[in-house]
């Protein structure tokens, strides 16, 4: 993402696709602390999840999100996103483990 002026980058969205033969994929984002609240990050998923619907021909998309970060989880429900579970001890990041919040859409 890039704001027009003056050009700046202010984050990154990815998607993979995790499972090719059942249609599968995540995606994930992470924005610069002064864009946010401006409504970027909701732009940016429902954009990709559109793209992994519509042009990727994924049948089911999963994202997960730090249970502490609110404002991502509203990002998620925003777009259509479905809160699935908790998962407990996920992510190994900086020598400690981090719960996330899953959260998934199936194509209609």
């Amino acid at each position: 993402m890039a704001l027009s002026a003056p050009a700046a980058l202010i984050g990154a969205v990815e998607l993979r696709v995790t499972a090719a033969a059942h249609r599968r994929g995540e995606f994930g984002y992470v924005l610069a602390r002064s864009a946010w609240g401006q409504g970027y990050a909701t732009e940016a998923a429902a954009t990709v999840l559109t793209y992994a619907f519509e042009q990727a021909g994924l049948h089911r998309v999963a994202a997960t999100c730090d249970p502490a970060n609110v404002a991502s989880r509203r990002v998620l429900e925003k777009i259509g996103m479905k809160y699935e579970g908790h998962l407990h001890d996920y992510l190994h990041i900086r020598g400690e483990m981090h719960d996330r919040l899953l959260f998934a859409a199936v194509h209609p």
